[in-house]
Order: structure tokens, then C-alpha cells, then sequence
């Protein structure tokens, strides 16, 4: 999968061109073995290749152009001798064969790619998942180290939640929890993630952000989820802690670990607050404030 993830890094130009580059090879191939060896099955190389890494279209387009160089390469090197129409019926036949194909791995790799969303989504809320999360945070620790850039992470928990569900049912937590997350989008950056890491605990990474300003971002956020969760008759509140990571941990875990243990500092302290911290430094008793 990661080798798959490095080749589709590649712009659809590199590809185009590599695979019209195979198909001029495979077509001289073609034409220097004669009528003894038939390469047909080669053709499907640069087929198989425009299809994967562009899209079903350009595989259909590269079928056509296999097929017709494969009939060009069949009478240059004395092929021949058939009457037109026969000449006509194998190529169709080829281009079948080539089509079949393209479509085979167009609907593989739609089948990979809507795997791979479910797979990166929380299917209720649309956050993106655990799993993911981790994978995008150890990436942007990797690039905090290389490149001395700060990050700012959250960790959300929603105050007395079982609450939700005893009184009012499963439906009325879930649809709390994707407000949740619809007003934590409405206040993030593109480059900004928002994840549901289980339950009712969420985490917010945003990339290139000193405590400064994720004090800013927060603050407004927190505001935001306790406005609509009260709106919706939500009796609950929020608690949220924050790490700003100058010189991060190089593991993602011990990152949420400790960003936890920060926002289970808010809870231990009487709810319903945000408190910030860095990495390196001893976090203080109090650092932000909420709405009670």
C-alpha cells in the first residue's frame, strides 16, 4: 500500500507520458519478433498503468491506442496478406479484450479508494477516524522535528454525555455529537483536522499554530459547541485540553497521551473549561477559562 502511495505522488503527466513511452516499446517489440511471438498480453501494461493512476477515461483512451498499434506492428512486420474486414474483426476483438481489462481495474481501484474513505471517516460524524488521525499526527511530529515548526493539538471530551443518551436516547447523542463536529468545522482552516478518537472524545490538529493563536481558535470553538449543544436542549458542557509542541515527543501516542492527560486535568478541576500547555514546560494550574 505505501509503495502504491508513492507512485500516485506522481503528476498525471508523468504517467501519461511513461505509458505512452511503454507502448512505443512494446509496439517495436511487437514489430521486431515477427508473426513467430505475439506480445499482445504486454499491451496491457501501460493499459493497466494510465487506468490505475488517472482514471477510467485515459484507460479507454490507451485501450484504443493499444489496439491500433498492435494492428500497425502486426502488418509492418509482415503479417499480412488478410483481407481488410479480418484485419478490422481482431482488432475489435483486441480492443475488447483491452476494454475488459480497463474496466476490471477502473472498478477495482473505485473499490479501493471508497474502502480507504471508510476506512480514514467516523461513519456518523464524518470526522475523520482514529486511526487516521494517528497516521496525519505522527506525519505532522515527523515534519515539526525536520522542520522546528510548532503544532497545536486539542483533546475534546463532552461533559456528562451518558447524560444524552439516558434521558433522550442513542439518536439524541449522535445527532450532539455531529453538531459537534459541524461547528468545529465551521471554525477551522483547510490545513486544520477535526477526529473522533471514540465515544465522545474528539481531537483537533492544527498544523502551524503557536498556543497564542490556538488560544484564539479554541476559545471561539468551545463557545461555538456549547452555543449549539444548548440550542439542541443539550444539557452538557465541554472540556477541552490543548498542547502547543515546539519540540514534540517523537511517538504519536505519547503526544495524545499527554494532551489526555491535560484535558482530564480540566475535568479533575470542575468541567466545562479549556487549559493550555507545551510540550517542555510543567502546565499551569490555569491556563484559558470557559463558560463555567
Amino acid at each position: 500500500m505505501k509503495f502504491i502511495a508513492n507512485l500516485e505522488k506522481r503528476s498525471r503527466t508523468y504517467w501519461i507520458i511513461l505509458a505512452g513511452i511503454l507502448l512505443v516499446i512494446v509496439g517495436g517489440l511487437d514489430y521486431l519478433t515477427g508473426s513467430e511471438i505475439t506480445l499482445s498480453f504486454f499491451y496491457l501494461v501501460p493499459i493497466a498503468l494510465l487506468t490505475w493512476v488517472t482514471n477510467r477515461k485515459w484507460g479507454i483512451a490507451g485501450s484504443v491506442a493499444c489496439a491500433l498499434v498492435w494492428v500497425v506492428s502486426d502488418v509492418a512486420a509482415g503479417k499480412g496478406g488478410m483481407p481488410v474486414s479480418i484485419y478490422a474483426w481482431n482488432t475489435l476483438i483486441v480492443f475488447g479484450f483491452f476494454l475488459v481489462v480497463t474496466l476490471l481495474i477502473s472498478a477495482l481501484r473505485q473499490a479501493l479508494d471508497h474502502a480507504r474513505e471508510l476506512s480514514q471517516t467516523d461513519f456518523l460524524t464524518g470526522a475523520v477516524s482514529r486511526r487516521f488521525f494517528f497516521e496525519l499526527l505522527q506525519m505532522e511530529i515527523e515534519r515539526s522535528l525536520r522542520y522546528a515548526h510548532q503544532f497545536s493539538i486539542a483533546y475534546i471530551d463532552i461533559d456528562n454525555f451518558k447524560s444524552i443518551n439516558d434521558r433522550l436516547g442513542h439518536a439524541a447523542g449522535d445527532q450532539a455529537l455531529c453538531l459537534m463536529v459541524e461547528r468545529v468545522r465551521s471554525r477551522l482552516r483547510k490545513t486544520d483536522l477535526v477526529a473522533r478518537l471514540g465515544g465522545d472524545e474528539f481531537a483537533i490538529l492544527l498544523p502551524e499554530t503557536d498556543q497564542a493563536a490556538a488560544q484564539a481558535i479554541l476559545t471561539t470553538i468551545h463557545s461555538e459547541i456549547i452555543a449549539g449543544l444548548q440550542a439542541g436542549g443539550w444539557d452538557v458542557t465541554i472540556s477541552i485540553g490543548v498542547l502547543t509542541c515546539q519540540d514534540p515527543p517523537p511517538g504519536a501516542n505519547e503526544v495524545i497521551a499527554k494532551v489526555d492527560e491535560v484535558m482530564y486535568s480540566v475535568k479533575h478541576a470542575g468541567k466545562n473549561a479549556i487549559k493550555f500547555c507545551a510540550t517542555c514546560a510543567p502546565c499551569p494550574p490555569e491556563t484559558g477559562n470557559g463558560n463555567g
